[in-house]
């Protein structure tokens, strides 16, 4: 039996033991302690890069070890190479785009020599809502080598966007272009989200991505694993300034990235030829962004050449008033403001800030907003715009702005297949697109719009009557077909109010018979290039 004075002992052991452990937690926690704001942009800030693209357009990106940097996906697209800058003024002139994961909208440019303080991507799990945070980058810059901004609000909520696999984090630190890219760190410092997402309603919130799931990403991107088969580098494929490729008879355009490297004449000439054998065709050359360059056209569609007839579901769903589905895109703010209506009139008080379909315009006569002599202004008006018409030999000649990767579109408009040669006075690289296959009640599939304007095309395998629920989840304005057979439209839905933004579509599809159908993905943005998820069968649960 221990004696007293043993026990005694044994518990001064003890407790000086546990001083010391004590001790030690609070030298840590004092260590990594809530600081102010200053000290955090002091610690942070040297870590955040500036990113620019040779047309201006700008972003962030924070470095991490090893020389990789972090940003968003649209930040970078579609180039191969980027300028970077710290807040030092160092400057890489073309920080290589390493890899792109156009789902969660992030890429890796990289590995890079730099002596600069790397961060680590951290788990946000431990931050309570209502913390302290912190929002660094370089907002609304016109600088060559600016220095980075810091903003702060609380963190919000969590959202997740489950059929992405994407985590974000709400924030009303205050958010603006040129943010993307940017650090989101705690009150210690920690970097807890990658930004990219702003304007969430009216109080512009920003939406973060959670940096425990950007560390997922980013370390099956270095490590060539796929999480939902959408991991794509750069593309890699032959560089030419000729090309001869089978053209099919339906689908979306074909795409090219055009390199046009810097130059002494501004603006640069361009040249442009596409041929084929018997289809018809039209071309347009538009920035990463699907807006238009120079004096060479945005969009090439035809009214009188590219038309879909609506039938069956499609038809009723309209009232059965049009015969057909007009892809003409059109900008009504340009005619609102000649015709004396406001876009308040025009819109109904939603200002959108994309182009409108014929189709739309032709719905605000029936509403009383337009006359029909108003309609057929705005329709010359429209028309009188295009610099392309559809042959089967076109020429685009005409002038760019400035250096950049910009986009070659080409659409065959016939409906039959055939053979296309290409060319250009500047180096063409064909533009990924192998999203396709077959669906099937119970499917998911993970896809990209790899380009402005593309169009992803599946299947559908049905098994009778039976209803089929489609949804396409994406951080974009999705947008639903299902066509038959002959290509004619059966069903179409692109207002679902669902999702993140209220932008994700879902639709319930009764097949007449057993087919053959095709769902067709495509955004109802067409300047989108953009990762989604393609779903059918029951409906999906969305948590936000």
């Amino acid at each position: 039996m221990r004696s007293r004075t043993s026990l005694t002992a044994w518990f001064a052991l003890v407790a000086a033991g546990l001083a010391m452990v004590i001790s030690i937690l609070v030298a840590v926690n004092h260590n990594d302690s809530p600081t102010d704001a200053a000290t955090i942009f002091e610690k942070v800030s040297p870590s955040v890069v500036f990113i620019q693209q040779p047309d201006g357009s700008s972003g962030s990106g924070v470095l991490l070890e090893d020389g990789w940097i972090v940003t968003n996906y649209h930040v970078t697209y579609p180039l191969e190479a980027v300028r970077v800058t710290f807040p030092d003024g160092t400057e890489i002139e073309e920080a290589p785009v390493a890899y792109w994961d156009p789902v969660s909208d992030i890429a890796l440019l990289g590995p890079i020599e730099s002596s600069e303080p790397t961060m680590a991507l951290s788990d946000s799990s431990a931050v309570d809502i209502g913390s302290t945070v912190y929002l660094i980058g370089y907002p609304g810059e016109l600088e060559d080598f600016p220095q980075p901004a810091i903003t702060g609000g609380v963190l919000s909520r969590r959202r997740s966007v489950d059929d992405l696999g994407v985590v974000f984090l709400q924030t009303d630190a205050l958010i603006a272009g040129g943010q993307s890219g940017g650090a989101l760190v705690d009150a210690r410092g920690h970097l807890i989200g990658i930004s990219g997402l702003g304007s969430f309603t009216e109080a512009n919130f920003a939406l973060v991505e959670d940096a425990a799931a950007v560390a997922l990403r980013t370390a099956a991107l270095r490590d060539g694993d796929t999480i939902d088969e959408t991991f794509r580098p750069p593309d890699d494929a032959v560089t030419a300034d000729e090309f001869e490729i089978e053209l099919s008879s339906t689908g979306g355009p074909i795409a090219f990235y055009m390199s046009v490297p810097e130059g002494d004449d501004i603006p640069i000439p361009v040249e442009i030829s596409a041929s084929t054998d018997g289809p018809d065709i039209c071309v347009s050359v538009t920035n990463g962004q699907g807006g238009p360059v120079g004096d060479l056209p945005a969009t090439c569609f035809d009214d009188l050449d590219y038309t879909i007839e609506r039938s069956g579901a499609a038809a009723e769903s309209s009232g059965g008033s049009q015969d057909e589905i007009v892809y003409t895109e059109v900008d009504l703010r340009d005619f609102a403001n000649e015709a004396g209506l406001s876009m308040e009139q025009v819109t109904g008080g939603d200002l959108l800030e994309w182009e409108f379909y014929e189709v739309e315009v032709r719905a605000l006569v029936d509403d009383g907003v337009l006359t029909e002599t108003q309609l057929d202004d705005f329709l010359a008006a429209q028309n009188a715009n295009f610099l392309t018409d559809a042959d089967s030999d076109v020429e685009l000649v005409g002038e760019v702005d400035g250096a950049g990767m910009y986009v070659v579109s080409i659409w065959n408009v016939s409906g039959e297949p055939g053979t296309l040669e290409v060319t250009s006075n500047f180096a063409l690289t064909p533009a990924p697109d192998s999203d396709s296959g077959s669906v099937s009640a119970g499917d998911k599939v993970m896809g990209v719009l790899d380009f402005p304007g593309d169009m992803d095309y599946f299947d559908l395998d049905t098994s009778g009557d039976d209803p089929i629920t489609l949804r396409v989840d994406g951080l974009f304005d999705t947008f639903l077909w299902v066509l038959d057979g002959d290509g004619t439209v059966v069903a179409e839905e692109d207002d679902s109010n669902l999702g993140l933004y209220g932008t994700s579509t879902e639709m319930r599809f009764e097949p007449d018979n057993n087919g053959p159908y095709t769902v067709v993905v495509r955004s109802f943005a067409p300047e989108v290039a953009a990762g989604y998820a393609l779903t059918v069968g029951p409906n999906l649960q969305f948590h936000k």
